[in-house]
């Protein structure tokens, strides 16, 4: 049986969304493309290029362009070398992903316009309730990630519990109407869910959908 924290329940729930497959068939594409070395690049290339610009063409092809945060493509490259390193050293870690419960809703009221600035000031928050070492991406037009390295299922939680308190405390005011963030958040460690990246993607993404049944500000492990 699953144990979740449940900080308030206002009965809403989240359809079951395609968008889960098919992250995981383009991270399932994405890995098997970098262990035949396709996102490499020539070392060639690099002597022709200054630091500056190698820094440059690493920001754009590693970093969400709207958040400042990794994108899906880096996050996907770090669970491989992560599990990697935790199967040979025998550490655990901990992935998160953390979709915004009420996104359509905020959506309808504030108006697209506000969006972008309501993920960048959410992206924000959430990256200072973590480490430095922790990598933490966009994962979705509404949803993050975070990898946790050297971190138990129970830290995780934690962890999860910190962000989605820090979540609330974030207004979104729009004229007359206000709201308040809330999230649902999947957690899943390695190698208690699971020991392998597709895997523990999975039951992440698993998790994730069973805090979005439960309601809202949920946070769902096992």
């Amino acid at each position: 049986m699953g144990k979740f924290l449940d900080r308030e329940s206002e009965g809403w729930g989240c359809a079951r969304d395609d968008i889960f497959n098919r992250m995981v068939n383009k991270l399932q594409k994405d890995t098997e493309k970098l262990r035949q070395g396709k996102f490499a690049r020539s070392s060639h290339e690099e002597e022709q290029l200054s630091p500056d610009r190698l820094q440059e063409y690493e920001n754009i092809a590693t970093r969400d362009e709207l958040t400042g945060l990794y994108n899906t493509r880096y996050i996907a490259r770090k669970l491989v070398k992560e599990v990697q390193r935790c199967q040979r050293y025998k550490r655990p870690f901990s992935l998160m992903l953390i979709s915004l419960a009420n996104f359509e809703q905020l959506k309808r009221t504030h108006g697209e316009l506000a969006i972008d600035e309501i993920l960048k000031a959410g992206a924000t928050l959430i990256r200072t309730c973590v480490r430095e070492v922790d990598i933490v991406g966009r994962f979705g037009d509404d949803q993050f990630a975070i990898i946790l390295p050297e971190t138990d299922s129970s830290r995780a939680l934690l962890v999860s519990q910190r962000i989605r308190e820090k979540i609330a405390t974030l207004p979104v005011n729009q004229g007359s109407n206000a709201n308040t963030l809330c999230l649902n958040i999947g957690l899943a460690a390695f190698p208690t869910h699971a020991r392998d990246e597709n895997s523990l993607l999975t039951t992440a993404m698993q998790y994730l959908e069973q805090a979005q049944r439960l309601g809202t500000n949920q946070i769902y492990t096992n």
